[in-house]
């Protein structure tokens, strides 16, 4: 179980990073449908299925997420969301309340509550949380600027960053709910510039520009934050992906490659690569050479098999069937591994 637990950790944070959320969906369903009280994946299905536009779906699940963690401030918080994108605006204020009740502090809960209880027409209540949610981010704001202005605190400004970033894509999300598109992606755009840890708001932008087909706005958003943040690997995946749609391979190839640059000891950059060549159907036999050096950095079930891929593609059975098998010596119940297998003895 605890190779299952990473293995859906790892596919749900690589998909959750370039705003593939139909693959988070499927990830979080897969676990959940192996210990249904998996650490960690009800509140991002929750979150994946809301940006789907599957809100009844999504309160169902928000609402296992409170039932599992009573305490979590985030599960009542996006349990909120969600009604309140089925204008639900009683049962959001519940919600709300019950974040606030967990985490006093929590600004965009406030906002939240602010909104609900204006749509619900309970305008001195709206004013007094509007006024509680403006005192809140002032007071992270000039904490922020305190840090600003204090040289010796590098870790503690990282961190005001992460949190005020953190907020943003918080209001971000409230504003999206409500149908203010241009404002959520005004912060969301702030947050990623903010924090360039912060892969939330990142993935919530090209999930925005892509539901609109507007890659060339993304392509400009990427570009900008790669001259912001030249090291930050995170950036040039969403470049490499956006190069991908519009079909621009050689550049992603670049971007991808820029990935390999930066970390060259880690597994990333040379994932993105091998999965560029198999869907390009180019450059496979060297996609086979950065399949082996993912594993040579990661060996885990998941990187076998996607050489095992590369090779069958390749016409490599032997060597497929070669890695198909490591990966089921390590991980004998992936269903996956076992198809594949299947379909290699097949072909003798």
């Amino acid at each position: 179980m605890k190779g299952s637990v990473c293995y859906f950790h790892g596919d749900m944070a690589v998909a959750w990073e370039r705003g593939q959320f139909e693959k988070v969906v499927a990830v979080c369903r897969r676990a959940l449908k192996l210990n249904p009280n998996m650490p960690g994946a009800h509140i991002p299905l929750g979150r994946s299925l809301m940006a789907l536009g599957r809100t009844g779906e999504s309160i169902a699940v928000m609402q296992q997420a409170v039932n599992l963690s009573p305490k979590s401030s985030d599960a009542h918080f996006y349990l909120g969301q969600a009604y309140m994108q089925l204008k639900e605006y009683g049962q959001a204020q519940e919600s709300f309340r019950r974040c606030i009740r967990v985490k006093p502090s929590h600004a965009q809960a406030h906002y939240g509550l602010a909104t609900a209880s204006a749509r619900l027409g309970q305008r001195d209540q709206a004013k007094q949380y509007q006024e509680k949610f403006r005192r809140l981010r002032a007071a992270e704001m000039e904490a922020l600027e305190a840090l600003r202005r204090s040289p010796s605190t590098v870790s503690g400004l990282a961190q005001e960053r992460a949190k005020t970033a953190k907020a943003y894509t918080g209001a971000a999300g409230i504003y999206r709910s409500h149908g203010n598109v241009q404002q959520a992606e005004h912060l969301w755009q702030k947050a990623a510039i903010i924090d360039p840890k912060n892969t939330v708001c990142r993935a919530a932008l090209m999930a925005l520009y892509r539901r609109g087909n507007r890659l060339a706005d993304a392509l400009a958003f990427c570009k900008k934050l790669t001259q912001l943040q030249p090291k930050n690997t995170v950036n040039y995946v969403h470049l490499g992906d956006v190069y991908f749609r519009q079909r621009r391979y050689d550049e992603a190839e670049q971007a991808y490659q820029k990935i390999v640059e930066l970390g060259p000891d880690k597994p990333e950059g040379y994932l993105a690569l091998v999965y560029l060549h198999l869907r390009t159907g180019r450059k496979l036999p060297e996609a086979k050479v950065l399949a082996s050096k993912v594993i040579e950095l990661k060996p885990t079930p998941r990187h076998y098999f996607l050489l095992a891929t590369v090779c069958s593609r390749s016409g490599d059975r032997a060597s497929a069937l070669a890695a198909v098998e490591r990966a089921l010596k390590m991980d004998p119940d992936n269903a996956q591994c076992r198809r594949l297998r299947e379909l290699l003895r097949k072909e003798r």
